[in-house]
């Protein structure tokens, strides 16, 4: 426990590791009290992931990583260093790091894993560039909250506790860690877009951003008799007000990049395009869709989801959605019943969506490790549908910032997003005030180029006294 203790480094409330700092430029945060988390010099974990460093030449286990990588390097405004990091069960999948050379904000780096959505190497070939790219983010992070009298829950999430009654919502966080964290990965992946675009193509980004399916949280907490129909027209008002501050921060970052921003959800064949509803109007555009009644709630959901699909791959709002909801449906393996499954499988839809009418390996889809299910998820779909959607390259990056604390469920240790603990204003600040993750991503540049990695004591220090 004493050498777990001397790798953390103390900063005001939270406790940031020396180590993956120093020698690796990965910035992992815990409360400065909190210890047992498995987190060491050379391994973290991200969920049910455990990732270690490598102990073998990574060449000798992988053809296809081999073929990725010669592509991948052959291009100038690039540097790929040494593999880092591999998942420890599954020998195949390893971290690498990159640099993006004569970008606007400096050389700064990321850990990736490049893969295909094919297990077959083969239906990879000549590499010339991408024409289409996807990702998606998440809105409030743990920051958004249902109040029960004087207790607080999280309800940026499907499931709560049957006990909770929510009468109000409490949004009045504004230091988020999680969103600027977000947007520093965005930017990375707005880099690799610069880069490996194919040449005479525009800049495509499809980004999901999920604001109906964050309306969908409300809805279900709201059927299941978890929140009151006052406190869910708040749930609209904030989740419509933090959409549009992150379409306005997007589309900043894409401008910088002369990307093409275009923003959708899953849901888009309910209601529409989310911005062309008034927020005023977001909860009878709901209802008017939808007859819901608020007895036999279990049941209720299920006929709530039922109507869903069959809008969905009824309307006639979007055709691609359409034809990529029928698909997804046929082929899973049962019928959603309730709304958590229906956007866990629309999250995967969304990458086959991006892919319509593009040639194998031209669409590329960008996640962080933390949301690498939703990668998975699509790749088993799309073998059960015999090639009906092109093949896509998929990019999984390591999380910007891990972060662990002793609350946290198997699935979401080291995930910023579920990190709740009030050391999260410390976390926001070194962020977005003293730009330690800045440093961090210089870090895996010095790495790359064999230089001498900034410690992060010294790092510390020299940030503190500069924003004196």
């Amino acid at each position: 426990m004493d050498s777990e203790k001397t790798e953390w480094v103390t900063y005001k409330s939270m406790g940031i590791h020396a180590g993956l700092f120093n020698k690796f430029g990965i910035l992992a945060v815990k409360p400065k009290e909190c210890n047992g988390f498995e987190v060491t010099s050379t391994s973290f974990r991200v969920g049910t992931v455990k990732i270690a460093c490598q102990t073998t030449n990574p060449s000798e286990k992988s053809d296809t990583r081999r073929k990725l990588l010669e592509a991948l390097t052959s291009n100038q405004s690039v540097s790929i260093g040494e593999a880092c990091f591999g998942n420890v069960e599954r020998n195949e999948e390893i971290f690498t790091p990159i640099i993006f050379h004569g970008m606007q904000s400096g050389e700064a780096g990321m850990h990736f894993y490049p893969w295909l959505s094919s297990d077959d190497s083969a239906t990879f070939s000549e590499f010339s560039g991408f024409q289409q790219y996807f990702t998606t983010g998440g809105l409030f992070g743990p920051h958004l909250r249902g109040m029960d009298g004087d207790y607080s829950v999280i309800i940026t999430s499907h499931n709560i506790d049957k006990k909770w009654k929510i009468t109000s919502i409490d949004d009045s966080y504004k230091n988020n860690p999680y969103n600027e964290a977000l947007f520093v990965q965005f930017e990375n992946f707005c880099k690799w877009i610069s880069v490996y675009n194919q040449k005479g193509y525009p800049k495509n980004l499809l980004y999901h951003l999920p604001s109906w399916d964050y309306l969908f949280f409300g809805v279900g907490h709201f059927i299941r008799g978890n929140m009151t129909l006052c406190a869910l027209q708040e749930y609209c008002n904030a989740i419509y007000e933090e959409a549009s501050r992150h379409k306005e921060r997007l589309a900043e970052i894409c401008s910088k990049y002369e990307i093409t921003l275009c923003i959708s959800s899953p849901f888009d064949n309910l209601f529409g395009d989310f911005f062309t509803v008034s927020k005023d109007v977001l909860l009878d555009t709901i209802w008017g869709t939808f007859e819901v009644e608020q007895k036999d709630l279990k049941v209720n959901e299920e006929a709530f989801v039922e109507v869903c699909i069959e809008k969905l791959i009824s309307s006639q709002i979007k055709g691609m959605h359409r034809k990529a909801w029928s698909d997804f449906l046929s082929v899973s393996s049962e019928r959603p019943r309730n709304l958590e499954d229906l956007t866990n499988l629309a999250n995967s839809m969304m990458i086959a969506v991006a892919s319509m009418e593009r040639e194998d390996y031209k669409t590329c889809s960008l996640f962080p490790l933390s949301g690498r299910y939703v990668q998975n998820f699509h790749r088993d779909l799309s073998k059960k549908m015999t090639r009906n959607y092109p093949l896509v390259f998929n990019v999984t990056a390591i999380d910007p910032v891990l972060a662990y604390s002793r609350h946290s469920k198997e699935e979401s240790v080291g995930v910023l997003f579920c990190f709740t603990h009030l050391c999260n204003v410390t976390v926001s600040e070194m962020i977005t005030k003293k730009g330690l993750l800045a440093e961090a991503r210089k870090n895996i540049a010095r790495l790359i180029r064999g230089e001498q990695t900034s410690s992060l004591e010294e790092t510390i220090g020299n940030l503190i006294r500069s924003k004196k």
